[in-house]
């Protein structure tokens, strides 16, 4: 399949004569890796979690009971113009199995959605929604989240009206950068006060202190493992799973966030010293738009505030690079609030297939759940 090297002159968007290929497994899939690249690259409106090393790790291929999956839209001369990323995964509800389609990506933020060449956005968009009604014939259930309301896909999945939509009760914040002074206007104040004083105090206990992008090199392995380690730990003692797979369990990750950061696609950024490791962000890049993807810091470090004092230097440094929009995530959370100026509402697409087995094995569980909560609870003699 040739690869997309010149949007503006390899591809004609008045060609509407498309073909939409499903590509299944993950070594068919892992042919797609040039081209979809180069479609990622082109697309403007595309957004990180669609870049082909987030999706195409040989951790996120080789997860048990599951079977990567691409939804493709290819013109005439086999050119990449439209790209899906998809995965079918077997789970139990009971005795028995059941086929979900997931994102490949595992996408747990308003980024989740598909590739268009330039010009090619809405015809894409259309032939994925078909697709997708007609892959429910081999399929049990559907759940795709997070999309945006009002970007490609989700609205062309509502209009086709077979799958079932609504909003997530979460909506995305973030912030829109408007001019040289939007940093001074979201942070500068706090900054000036607390964050500027606490690195300063941090400046001058530690002189060789940086607070700045990791940059690829024979070094960029060593703190993306050092980021690894504080991420796998938070996640520990907070009882969390590991679901974007960036932990020291993905021995793969850094050198796939290296190439993202090569490619422009990611950004590491630290607070760091020595060979010790304050703070780290990892951000996601596309067009004028930037993503928090993951952020940690070491509790010793707890008192100097280092994920504020390290958001506030990142803010900074997006402004001066020209994007338009950052995009903290999804919840509403009080630290993000107080340098937020725009809230997303985001979209479920969902299906379900109501056969006659899954609702008897559903009416089995109920009638088990009210049998348990029915049974007596049995006393406590010290209590009485």
């Amino acid at each position: 399949m040739p690869s997309l090297a010149d949007p503006a002159t390899g591809i004609r968007p008045t060609d509407t004569t498309l073909h939409g290929v499903v590509v299944r497994g993950a070594t068919d899939v892992a042919k797609l890796a040039a081209a979809w690249r180069a479609l990622f690259l082109a697309d403007t409106d595309a957004r990180p979690y669609l870049h082909p090393a987030f999706n195409l790790r040989p951790m996120v291929l080789s997860r048990r009971h599951e079977v990567p999956l691409c939804l493709t839209i290819e013109t005439e001369s086999r050119q990449l113009v439209g790209l899906l990323p998809l995965v079918i995964a077997t789970r139990r509800n009971g005795p028995l199995r059941r086929k979900v389609l997931l994102p490949m990506a595992v996408a747990r933020s308003p980024s989740f959605g598909c590739l268009a060449a330039p010009g090619y956005s809405d015809i894409v968009a259309e032939r994925l929604a078909e697709m997708l009604a007609v892959l429910t014939a081999e399929l049990d259930e559907i759940d795709l989240r997070f999309f945006r309301p009002n970007a490609r896909l989700g609205p062309a999945i509502i209009k086709q009206g077979c799958l079932q939509w609504e909003m997530n009760p979460e909506p995305a914040v973030g912030s829109q950068f408007d001019g040289v002074l939007a940093w001074q206007e979201l942070v500068g104040g706090h900054a000036r006060r607390n964050i500027g004083r606490r690195r300063r105090n941090l400046e001058e206990a530690h002189p060789d202190l940086r607070i700045d992008a990791v940059e690829p090199g024979p070094d960029f392995g060593t703190w993306a493992k050092r980021f690894q380690a504080l991420y796998s730990e938070r996640n520990r003692t907070r009882g969390w799973t590991d679901g974007y797979g960036l932990g020291r369990e993905a021995p793969d990750y850094p050198a796939v966030l290296e190439a993202m950061v090569r490619d422009g696609a990611a950004s590491l950024y630290a607070i760091r010293f020595g060979d010790t490791l304050v703070a780290a962000e990892i951000l996601g890049h596309v067009g004028e738009f930037t993503h928090s993807l993951a952020t940690v810091y070491d509790p010793e470090w707890s008192s100097a505030g280092p994920g504020v004092m390290l958001h506030s230097v990142v803010l900074q440094e997006m402004i001066a690079r020209g994007f338009r929009t950052f995009n903290f995530g999804l919840r509403p959370d009080a630290y993000k609030m107080q340098w937020a100026n725009w809230t997303e509402p985001t979209l479920r697409i969902f299906w379900e297939r109501h056969s006659l087995a899954v609702r008897l094995v559903d009416r089995l569980g109920a009638l088990r759940d009210r049998l348990r909560d029915a049974q007596p609870t049995a006393r406590n003699p010290a209590e009485e």
